[in-house]
């Protein structure tokens, strides 16, 4: 008896094919410790479903719904997400489907002011926990500022005398 490909026979079940992929995955809710996705069920049969985190061989959760929230991650981290569908007694494994994401950064600490001059005002702060690729400054009200460094540190100048400026740091990962 032949096979085609992308099939698998196995065990005393006789033939089980391979399931397709899951449709449709994406992610939810993001924060700086948890990543959530659903999908859809695959075109086909599958009674469980695997995720695994690419790069790390700790994480393999199976589960019968179409969702989870993976917990417990570093933040400001780029993961790589594998969801794949399972059918049968001896647990047919389909091939993954990949999605791409960061947790969100953690909050940069210890933001403070240095010297301030009548136009500008010189800033810095420290790494927050987890990893931070870069910061974006941010002035609010008028006139409106933003800027991206890469250093923990930084002087806005052309500020208007005597003007009153509440300014924001936020740590940015990736090309977000």
């Amino acid at each position: 008896m032949s096979r085609a490909a992308g099939k698998a026979c196995c065990g005393s079940e006789g033939p089980t094919d391979e399931p397709d992929l899951v449709k449709n995955l994406m992610t939810g809710i993001i924060t700086t410790t948890s990543i959530s996705l659903n999908w859809d069920k695959p075109d086909g049969n599958a009674s469980s479903y695997e995720i695994q985190i690419l790069g790390d061989p700790t994480f393999n959760k199976t589960m019968t719904t179409t969702s989870y929230t993976i917990e417990g991650l570093t933040s400001g981290i780029y993961y790589t997400l594998l969801v794949s569908a399972v059918v049968g007694e001896n647990n047919v494994t389909g091939n993954s489907s990949a999605i791409f994401v960061y947790t969100k950064p953690e909050v940069v600490k210890n933001l403070m002011t240095g010297i301030i001059t009548t136009t500008s005002i010189s800033v810095s702060w420290a790494k927050p926990d987890g990893n931070a690729s870069s910061y974006e400054i941010q002035i609010l009200g008028e006139p409106t500022f933003n800027k991206t460094v890469t250093s923990t540190s930084d002087t806005i100048d052309g500020l208007t005398p005597g003007n009153y400026y509440t300014l924001l740091v936020s740590a940015v990962v990736g090309g977000e």
